[in-house]
């Protein structure tokens, strides 16, 4: 952040001394070449501080894996909570060993007779014996998962089996296992996290630079380089691993094959039945163990939706429970032994609604035209109007349509989660540049017309096209991470130390510039106390409010991530908009006084408020620009005109999540369930929809 900020100064500093009349640009570009050679020094200067103040030591891996897991914790009951898997108490897991050709012999899983395992079991857990691997609960599940041998695990299922379900619940009962052991034991036991496949390429990317790379990138805690790879390569870490099944079908082989060979901590692959039995037909996950989800049972159906209604259900659902009891073989009752649609027919019919009516064989002939209903029935009911509720502008027919371009756009990137900084990226390269253009000149324009006079609206289509520019490098340098700062980090001894040194720079090499010049002792110290107290603040600000990854102990909300980036773009603008002003005046006051004295605080003093004015404005429109959350913005005005969908897509994402038809995992959306993203995105409909 300090290096662009400088850059900004010293280049709207050129900027404006090349627009300057003739006789002011002598002066002024002399001072220029002075604060080159200062913002020089201060970028030497602030690579030293780091340099000094950077931690050299080992990382403390025992010390970051429990904030690690803290922040797991905090993550992931949330996204249980979400998930609707705390209250009413989940429907129960049960599992038994994959029979389908998906994994090697269970002895190359267990410890062999005299052999040694590669990992030990967890502390509190037995070691894993074959036996042990034939059928299981979710309590079993955990054990299995600490106590065996090889440390790699296979969680598979077919769709809306609730693979993504058992893994949540089994990350957090390993959470709970670590919480309840004592410090020592507990630093044995490592830290579940859970990745996604999506974006992984492991003919280019080794495994382990892959998991590091997304381990800094993660939101709910903030990790270096040197504090990934070594909580990693101390086995602190268990990775969970989700979505083979959604990589093109030719790489998971490679997948499966990269894992095989570069796995050195605990392992859960979570994937589809049908996919694994594909890829495992040339590759298979050495060592690794595959355990099935099972069916539901009818007599857990009925238990779990008994316990959802009131006592004594309605009428219509005793007919259903009754059905699921006593006629186990109907299409009905089979399409209820999966997760998936238990759920949905809870959420869709509700108390009081018609549930009974899917107990008709003409209409619902199979299981799957059962399930295909309360996929398409989903959005309707989501978007009901209910008692007490604010209308919402977007009607259900639209908020399908959109969600429908949702599922078409994440299914063709591959890909289960949308970060709202994705949503740019569907936005055509061209369109988005076209748009940034227009309205930071205008805006920047408009500030210049206000602060400086009509005459100066040129300085306002000059910087519009540098703030296109600017949105072009951010394109071609890649997405970065979204930012946030903390005010606590202002009265930080670096902070002022930085601010110090470059006040010292800028004062100690204005004064003997202007006592060079003839200026006098008293002139010259006075604008050196000036340059000192300006470039020091300045200083202590863009190193006090730099921007930082977001906070460590809690998830970042989508809404959050948006909000922070762009108060670090204002930061950023306010910064670098008073230095390019107070340069531009001290450059001015120079040009002004032709070597008078007394003509130098005149200089300076004149059109001062102006100038910062429109500095800021300058500041503001290129970091805004160069922002995550402008380019957001841009993108959704683009999406409303071309696809018809709403103008506040973002407001839209979120409301979707509180009718619970999206999930929120930090700052990653996903559809509640995988199976409504590939029915929405695969759906026939394809009607616009209006903002």
């Amino acid at each position: 952040m300090a290096r662009f900020a400088v850059a900004l100064v010293l280049g709207g500093w050129v900027v404006w001394v090349a627009l300057m009349d003739a006789p002011d640009r002598g002066e002024s570009s002399t001072f220029g070449q002075f604060a080159l050679a200062a913002a020089t020094m201060v970028l030497l200067l602030w690579d030293l501080l780091v340099k000094v103040f950077k931690r050299t030591d080992a990382p403390d891996t025992d010390l970051l894996a429990d904030g690690l897991a803290r922040a797991m914790r905090v993550q992931w009951e949330h996204a249980a909570a979400d998930r609707r898997l705390l209250l009413p108490a989940p429907l129960p897991i049960r599992w038994e060993r994959c029979a389908e050709p998906v994994a090697g012999p269970v002895a190359a899983a267990v410890v062999p007779r005299g052999g040694q395992a590669q990992f030990d079991p967890l502390p509190g857990l037995a070691p894993v014996t074959a036996a042990k691997l034939r059928s299981g609960d979710r309590k079993a599940l955990h054990r299995i998962y600490g106590g065996l041998a090889s440390g790699r695990l296979m969680l598979v299922g077919g769709p809306g089996s609730g693979k993504s379900s058992a893994a949540v619940l089994l990350l957090l009962d390993a959470l709970r296992h670590r919480d309840g052991l004592d410090p020592t034991e507990r630093q044995r036991v490592p830290v579940p996290v859970m990745f996604t496949m999506s974006g992984w390429d492991p003919d280019t990317t080794p495994l382990e630079q892959w998991l590091i790379t997304t381990l800094r990138q993660m939101p709910s805690f903030h990790l270096t380089e040197p504090q990934a790879a070594a909580l990693l390569q101390a086995r602190k870490i268990a990775v969970f691993l989700d979505g083979l099944d959604e990589v093109p079908a030719g790489l998971r082989g490679v997948i499966l094959r990269a894992l095989s060979e570069q796995s050195s901590f605990r392992l859960v692959l979570l994937t589809r039945t049908r996919e694994l039995v594909d890829a495992a037909a040339g590759q298979t996950l050495a060592g690794a163990v595959a355990l099935e989800l099972s069916p539901l049972r009818p007599a857990d159906v009925a238990d779990y939706l008994a316990r959802t209604l009131t006592d004594p259900p309605p009428a219509p659902w005793q007919a259903v429970i009754h059905a699921v009891t006593n006629t186990p073989d109907t299409a009905f009752a089979r399409a209820l032994s999966s997760p998936l649609t238990v759920s949905l027919l809870r959420d869709i019919y509700g108390n009081a609604g018609p549930v009974d009516e899917l107990l008709d064989i003409t209409r619902f002939p199979d299981a799957k035209a059962v399930e295909n209903h309360l996929l398409d029935q989903v959005v309707a009911t989501a978007y009901e109007r209910r008692p007490g509720e604010r209308p919402y502008r977007c009607t259900a027919a639209a908020a399908r349509s959109t969600l429908e371009f949702v599922a078409r756009r994440l299914s063709e990137g591959g890909t289960r989660d949308l970060t709202l900084w994705d949503i740019t990226r569907w936005v055509s390269l061209t369109g988005r540049l076209v748009l940034t253009g227009i309205v930071l000149a205008l805006v920047s324009t408009g500030g210049f017309v206000v602060s400086l006079g009509e005459d100066e609206a040129g300085y306002g289509l000059v910087f519009g096209v540098i703030a296109l520019l600017a949105a072009w490098m951010k394109h071609l340098f890649g997405p970065m991470t979204s930012q946030r700062f903390e005010l606590r980090r202002l009265f930080t001894h670096q902070a002022a130390l930085c601010g110090v040194a470059a006040g010292l720079i800028a004062g100690g090499g204005v004064l003997p510039f202007l006592l060079a010049r003839g200026y006098g002792l008293v002139v010259s110290s006075l604008f050196g106390a000036v340059s000192f107290a300006m470039c020091a603040v300045l200083a202590w600000l863009g190193f006090g409010l730099r921007g930082k990854a977001a906070p460590r102990d809690h998830p970042v909300a989508p809404w959050v991530a948006v909000k922070e980036d762009l108060t670090v773009a204002l930061v950023l603008a306010f910064v670098s908009g008073v230095g390019m002003a107070s340069a531009r005046q001290l450059g001015h006051a120079f040009a002004y006084s032709r070597g008078n004295p007394a003509a130098l605080l005149d200089g300076f003093a004149d059109d001062f408020w102006p100038a910062v004015l429109s500095g800021v404005i300058i500041g503001v429109v290129l970091a805004v620009g160069f922002s995550h959350g402008f380019q957001l913005m841009i993108a959704q005005i683009w999406l409303a005109v071309r696809y018809r969908t709403p103008l506040r897509f973002t407001r839209f994402l979120e409301d979707a999540h509180e009718r619970h038809l999206l999930r929120v995992v930090g700052p990653i959306y996903q559809f509640r369930h995988a199976t409504l993203q590939d029915r929405l995105a695969g759906a026939t409909t394809r009607q616009k929809v209006s903002p």
